[in-house]
């Protein structure tokens, strides 16, 4: 009976002790601010900045779907309309790239602007939707009021970009420096100091003021 009491006692010590700890980060956890986070396309490598910040606060960062549900908002490039607060947190450069054997690794910047104006033959252009930040900084910055070339197709994503161009020596494409992999070849810097921008709804205070803090050190 003794040895039964003892085991019983031992054993509701563990399970006990077991309890504790997995409660304790669930605790710790529940207690931190949690920060909503939206990024455009262009700009989803610049988590990594918005995570070490988040640790260094703490608070925990949850990445949001949409603009309109976020606390931040991460974007490239100057928006058209200033409606909103933001805060520069740093710059990026727009890369006209090409798959590593193409032969248009020398291109100077009018004969870029010309061929996704005009397109050549055997030429396959790719470029943004018109809505994503680095479209509209790429078309007002770089194409200067020009018309991009009606076949060039649209890729989705910097990912089906990265795709796109690395497997065809005959794709022209642009590509923000962060998404830049061995791939592709860097043909051209078509967009350079371009500002990368936290929004948010008001003044920032509080746990947001802190994060913007730290992201623009």
């Amino acid at each position: 009976m003794l040895n039964y009491r003892v085991g019983y006692f031992l054993s509701l010590l563990l399970l006990t002790a077991c309890a504790q700890q997995r409660s304790t980060p669930v605790y710790e956890a529940a207690t931190l601010p949690v920060l909503r986070v939206y990024t455009s396309a262009a700009t989803q490598p610049w988590l990594d900045e918005v995570y070490l910040c988040a640790a260094e606060q703490p608070v925990l960062i949850r990445v949001s779907a949409t603009a309109s549900a976020a606390d931040i908002r991460v974007s490239l490039g100057l928006p058209a309309q200033a409606t909103a607060p933001a805060y520069l947190i740093g710059t990026e450069t727009v890369w006209l790239i090409t798959h590593p054997q193409s032969p248009l690794q020398t291109l100077t910047v009018d004969q870029a602007r010309a061929l996704f104006a005009n397109g050549q033959a055997n030429l396959q252009l790719w470029a943004f939707a018109p809505g994503e930040d680095v479209q509209q900084s790429f078309e007002r910055d770089f194409m200067q009021g020009l018309p991009l070339n009606s076949l060039a197709r649209l890729a989705t994503s910097p990912t089906e970009m990265l795709a796109a161009v690395s497997s065809d020596p005959q794709a022209l494409g642009l590509l923000p420096g962060r998404w830049l992999n061995n791939g592709v070849y860097q043909a051209l810097a078509i967009v350079e100091n371009l500002p990368v921008l936290a929004q948010t709804d008001s003044q920032p205070q509080g746990p947001i003021g802190a994060l913007l803090a730290c992201l623009q050190k």
